[in-house]
Formats: C-alpha cells, structure tokens, sequence
C-alpha cells in the first residue's frame, strides 16, 4: 500500500523530475491529493488552472514552430500533444502514481494508476507551479512543459501521422491498468531493396508469453500491424483468463469492450 504522507526526500525527488523546485511545497501536496483523501484540499482546482496553462503553452509552442500551418492543423498537432491518455503518458514518465495521496480504498485498488487520475494530476501539478512561481507570467511552467511534453512532440506527431499512437497506446494503457510490463517490439527482417522494401517488425509482452508479427512498407508500419495483432492475441488471452480471478479486485481491468 502506497504511503499517505509525503517526506521531504520524497518530494525532492519529484522536484528533480520536474526540474523545478517550489517555494511553497503544500502547492504541490494538494497538487497530488485525490479528492478520496480530502474533501476539500484536493487538486481539482489546481487542474482546472493546469489545463488553461498546457493549452495556452502548447498553443504558443506550435504557433512559433509551424509558422505555415493552418489553424486546423495546429488544431491536429495541439490535440495530439495534450489528449487525456498522452498527458497519462507524461505524468508516468516522471513516476506521478507513486505520489498520489488517495483514501485507503482508492489506494488499495489502485487508482493511482488509472489515466483519468494521472491526466488530472498532472494539470494539476502544471497548475500549481504556475501559482507557486507568482502566477503572473508562464516562464517558470513554461520550461517545465517543454521539458515534459514539447521534447517529445516530434515522435508523438510522427507516430499520429501514420496512426501508429492509437494502436501501441492503446495496448500501453491496458497493461499499466493492470500492472503488466509493456510490450518491446524488434524488427525482425527487412527484405528487398528500396523503395520497395518489405519490414517485419515483432512485438512481444513477455510476462504473458504472447508475441506477434506484423509487416509494413517501413518499420512505423511494420510496427503498427504488429500491435494490431497483438490485440487480437490480448483479447483472446483475456478471454480466456478472466474468469480466472475470483477476487473481483484482482480482475483485469480496463479491456476495452470491442478488443
């Protein structure tokens, strides 16, 4: 069971992560409180704030860098950086479900670790720094968001464009659900010279012993069937081993419904 109490250490260890130290270190506890935890000092507010800051930096960002982009495809770009399961995405990146306070049923069945709540968190952490360093200009949670979110904006958007985030996010968001290693995918072969070469890409979830192949024009595409079909392995997997848990808290959570 996850402690309820921070340390100092703790929390410094989270700062390091974030690359900015706060001067009012209780912004950054009700930042990570659930409101399971506290009725009233929770994050809820500091997310609200956090939202408006993401979108306000993440617009600013990709007006400067794409000068000759439309509105609607700055639109595209700003949705893909900050959607709810890529903001869940960023906020494991720096281990954030290790410093969520929540009640101790919450807690016990692991919500901390539920994308909803990591999303949340995670503005709510942008929030409060923005607060915590003065709250009139965006400077300080500026580089925090580059940090975070804008240094990994050229992959993410590249792996949008061929719709190859969807498919690996989606088999991400299932195995963390229930604390199950993600998936390593390899390429296997590349036949044939180019531009007609022909990519076999391998993905493999090694504790639940599956594997599959797909093939593709590059490796990304390689790379996507394969994940295709591993969710047609993950669904007959769960298939077959739901029932297996009798303690309902146990149960393999968040399959989709049309896996």
């Amino acid at each position: 069971m996850k402690k309820l109490q921070y340390s100092q250490k703790s929390l410094s260890k989270l700062e390091d992560s974030l690359q900015y130290k706060f001067n009012d270190l209780s912004l950054l506890e009700i930042a990570l409180t659930h409101k399971s935890f506290s009725a009233n000092n929770n994050y809820q507010r500091l997310e609200f704030l956090g939202d408006s800051v993401l979108n306000i930096v993440i617009t600013k960002y990709l007006f400067i860098k794409y000068k000759n982009d439309k509105e609607g495809e700055l639109t595209k770009k700003r949705i893909s950086l900050v959607k709810g399961t890529r903001l869940a995405s960023f906020a494991r990146n720096i281990s954030l479900q290790d410093y969520i306070i929540m009640g101790e049923y919450e807690n016990s069945t692991g919500t901390f670790n539920y994308n909803s709540v990591l999303e949340d968190v995670f503005e709510a952490v942008l929030g409060a720094i923005f607060l915590d360093s003065g709250g009139m200009n965006l400077d300080s949670v500026e580089r925090v968001i580059i940090l975070l979110v804008c240094k990994q904006e050229d992959t993410i958007l590249e792996d949008a464009s061929v719709g190859i985030h969807t498919i690996k996010n989606t088999i991400q968001e299932i195995l963390q659900a229930n604390n199950i290693d993600v998936p390593t995918y390899s390429m296997v072969s590349c036949i044939g010279n180019s531009p007609e070469q022909l990519f076999t890409s391998s993905c493999k979830i090694v504790s639940l012993g599956l594997e599959a192949q797909g093939e593709g024009k590059n490796k990304k595409e390689s790379e996507s069937n394969a994940a295709q079909a591993m969710l047609a392995l993950m669904r007959n997997y769960y298939l077959e081993n739901q029932d297996k848990y009798q303690d309902s808290s146990k149960r393999l959570k968040f399959w989709p419904k049309n896996m």
